[in-house]
């Protein structure tokens, strides 16, 4: 038997972005939505792994795609449709968990962590 719970949120409330400022968009550089992140500190946001990789683990061929080149980051704004009003940041570096493996399937993937600088 499945044991998950439903995807739904129950006698949930919104949320506004100004009760969230460390809330990330992250985009690739033709303006795509690409995942989401938390701002942990000054410099780094946690995200996904499986974002920024394809391919897998052992067999040696689990890439960065897209790179630190093809995206940027917008910081405390959630609105898709205005994101050139807002400031835009490049990323110097991904960082992808060790134990990652690239093998994304339900969502509880082990390792399936990024940090951004």
């Amino acid at each position: 038997t499945n044991a998950r719970a439903p995807q739904r949120i129950v006698r949930g409330s919104n949320a506004y972005i100004s009760e969230f400022p460390s809330t990330v968009v992250i985009k690739r550089t033709n303006g795509v939505h690409l995942c989401g992140g938390t701002l942990i500190s000054n410099k780094h946001i946690l995200s996904a792994a499986h974002c920024f990789t394809s391919g897998s683990r052992p067999d040696g061929d689990l890439t960065l795609s897209p790179n630190e080149k093809g995206i940027y980051v917008i910081i405390g704004h959630d609105n898709l449709k205005d994101f050139e009003k807002f400031e835009h940041y490049g990323v110097a570096k991904i960082d992808i968990h060790n134990d990652w493996q690239g093998d994304y399937d339900d969502g509880n993937s082990p390792g399936d962590i990024a940090i951004l600088t």
